[in-house]
């Protein structure tokens, strides 16, 4: 979607490397950034380069904090490991990144991730608690991509509303497994990444 606004926008025709993959968490991107000599090669040569820090670290330990195994005396342990390490590998593949490209030549665009429990997680009772920590992550996200000149499309205020606590299926964006997006949650995302402009490349 992304790439077919290019097209229109700049008049270019877009070769895309897609290296996304469904199951990759953040940590597994880290490795791949470092080690994956086509990957690397592609980067090398990208003039636009799109990246999402996974959240699977929060993901992965929402249902142990909903059952109460999360550790400590707040119950809220395995959170606080999940954010230190969204936050680790969010530094990493920015680093990686512009270790082989820079902002001063390549459009490289990053987007905040949607919370995709937040209905569930207010009718079982644990929003409260697991809900400061989705919005470090995406706070965590802006304030690292801003640092080094990466602008950053908010996916998380759009999906989940200026607070957070806004459920992305209320506002028809959710499929049918009420996890990912559906094809107009994706249009929604591509739009804003579009509507964060084409510099360095283009005005």
């Amino acid at each position: 979607r992304y790439a077919k606004h290019v097209e229109a926008d700049l008049g270019v025709e877009v070769t895309m490397h897609v290296w996304y993959r469904a199951v990759q968490g953040s940590s597994e991107s880290v490795s791949a950034l470092r080690n994956n000599q086509d990957l690397r090669s592609d980067l090398r040569e990208a003039e636009v380069v799109t990246f999402l820090v996974s959240p699977h670290h929060l993901i992965d330990q929402t249902q142990p904090f909903r059952d109460g195994a999360c550790g400590g005396t707040d119950k809220q342990d395995c959170l606080r490991e999940a954010l230190r390490l969204q936050k680790a590998d969010t530094d990493a593949i920015i680093a990686e990144i512009l270790s082989m490209r820079s902002t001063d030549d390549t459009i490289i665009r990053t987007m905040t991730s949607h919370s995709p429990s937040v209905n569930v997680s207010k009718e079982e009772g644990y929003f409260e608690g697991l809900h400061p920590y989705w919005l470090a992550f995406n706070e965590y996200v802006v304030q690292a991509a801003s640092e080094h000149n990466i602008p950053v499309a908010r996916v998380y205020q759009a999906f989940n509303g200026p607070n957070g606590d806004e459920d992305f299926e209320d506002k028809g964006y959710a499929a049918l497994d009420r996890f990912h997006p559906n094809q107009v949650g994706f249009d929604l995302m591509a739009e804003l990444v579009r509507d964060l402009g084409y510099e360095p490349l283009a005005p």
